[in-house]
């Protein structure tokens, strides 16, 4: 075999391999299991940061509508407990991003993914072990300045049985997502 005959052989497996890997779908050179890696990193990331812009935005906006609400100046202690409860709960959410963003599934063995990834996961659990305990303080703040007001009761206790029916959701979302970078089944 000549050199020419040798080199087209080569470019001829070449073009093949590429044809076989966009119809199976690992056009990236990764494989299904760090594209589904990836692609859990990145609901992570993308939640994670979600979960900060929204808690920065809930800072003003709970700020105005309790002032609005509420104008007496007793019910202002309660608007400020909210609003130091969702900018911690952004910072946490914020650092939490930035550590996901930092795990690298290519540049890195899969060793050092899955311990970074279970770092993530218990500090996680220890910002819900902070934030849960300080939101039902904020609860408690809340519901006795408006305890005259038993509609508002109502449409509080409704409102944090959506809450927790959603962030029961979210938490198996993000458990998911760890369960599968950290490769526990």
């Amino acid at each position: 075999m000549t050199q020419e005959e040798m080199i087209q052989a080569w470019k001829d497996t070449n073009r093949r391999l590429e044809k076989l890997e966009r119809e199976m779908g690992h056009g990236d050179r990764r494989g299904p299991l760090m594209q589904k890696r990836r692609t859990a990193l990145d609901d992570l990331a993308r939640r994670y940061k979600t979960f900060a812009i929204i808690g920065m935005v809930f800072i003003p906006v709970m700020f105005a509508f309790y002032n609005r609400l509420f104008p007496e100046v007793a019910n202002k202690w309660t608007a400020w407990l909210f609003c130091v409860y969702f900018g911690t709960a952004s910072c946490m959410d914020w650092w939490l991003f930035s550590k996901v963003r930092s795990i690298d599934v290519v540049g890195m063995n899969a060793e050092e993914v899955a311990r970074r990834a279970a770092y993530c996961k218990k500090r996680h659990h220890l910002f819900m072990a902070i934030l849960i305990p300080m939101m039902l303080i904020v609860m408690i703040f809340f519901i006795y300045s408006i305890r005259m007001d038993y509609v508002l009761i109502q449409g509080a206790v409704i409102g944090a049985c959506f809450g927790i029916y959603g962030g029961i959701r979210q938490y198996r979302n993000f458990m998911a997502d760890y369960s599968m970078l950290i490769g526990e089944s």
